[in-house]
């Protein structure tokens, strides 16, 4: 029969360590973890076949690393391995969330800079379908009207507006087979291009497209804040997002400033159009 294995964070004092000292009288293997290093060197020594430690302050940026390596030694079965990674990408991204939403309602200045569109674009797209939120949809692409151009703005922004744009369609299509396409095209009047992301899903219902924007709003699985930070982070970048009606699925339009980028080096010799 296979041990069994546990994990105990705050294992160094109080009920942690009653919980964690539960199961290694029970013949458990377990993971202890805690900011006591001499406790965990004490739990170490007293049953050295069973116990595994880590130092961790789960208030500590490495805390989620810390975890990982921690339930790495624990097991060498794959199958562990691959969800250590899992975590380590999701934590990443949760922190990236909060660190978007804090930044919203700060006063530093953002890190905007000139981007060259199209690669940009293509480098994003790229990661989405290999990412596991989104890698079951099929992506297309049609943005050969802005391969000349870039558009001023937060990097990190745009990757995580157009992450939560395609990560909306892959939840609410509605579907197993979605498409999203990517499509950019120069705007009919004055200096703006549109970046248009549609699905083939059902779309969004004509009473709940005034409040799809607003925090916390969700019929389905989510925060609701996913197209909520996509206005906010728009709005600090002095863009535009706006839904469109479309006879078959839903489509989001991101409308920004173009600019003219140079080939040979986008971030000189650019001119406002």
């Amino acid at each position: 029969m296979e041990a069994k294995r546990i994990v105990v964070v705050g294992a160094t004092s109080g009920i942690g360590l009653d919980v964690a000292r539960l199961f290694i009288s029970r013949g458990w293997f377990v993971g202890v973890a805690g900011r006591n290093t001499q406790m965990l060197d004490a739990l170490k020594q007293e049953n050295p076949s069973q116990v595994y430690t880590a130092v961790i302050d789960i208030t500590h940026s490495d805390a989620p690393e810390r975890l990982s390596h921690l339930l790495e030694e624990m097991s060498d079965d794959n199958k562990v391995h691959f969800l250590t990674d899992k975590i380590r990408n999701n934590t990443q991204r949760i922190n990236n969330i909060i660190s978007d939403i804090l930044n919203l309602f700060s006063d530093k200045p953002r890190n905007t800079k000139l981007i060259p569109l199209n690669p940009f674009l293509q480098a994003v797209i790229s990661e989405a379908r290999t990412n596991d939120e989104t890698s079951r949809a099929k992506i297309r692409t049609d943005m050969d009207a802005t391969k000349e151009y870039a558009v001023f703005f937060d990097a990190g922004h745009l990757e995580q507006i157009l992450h939560n744009l395609m990560l909306n369609a892959v939840k609410h299509a509605g579907r197993d087979d979605v498409e999203i396409t990517v499509r950019t095209r120069i705007g009919d009047v004055g200096r703006f291009l549109y970046i248009d992301i549609q699905d083939n899903g059902r779309g969004v219902g004509a009473d709940d497209e005034e409040r799809i924007f607003e925090p916390f709003f969700s019929k389905r699985h989510g925060t609701g804040l996913g197209l909520y930070l996509v206005r906010e982070m728009c709005v600090a970048n002095q863009a535009q997002i706006v839904y469109v009606r479309k006879e078959i699925g839903a489509c989001f339009r991101l409308t920004m400033e173009r600019y003219l980028a140079n080939e040979d080096d986008p971030n000189e010799d650019i001119q406002l159009l």
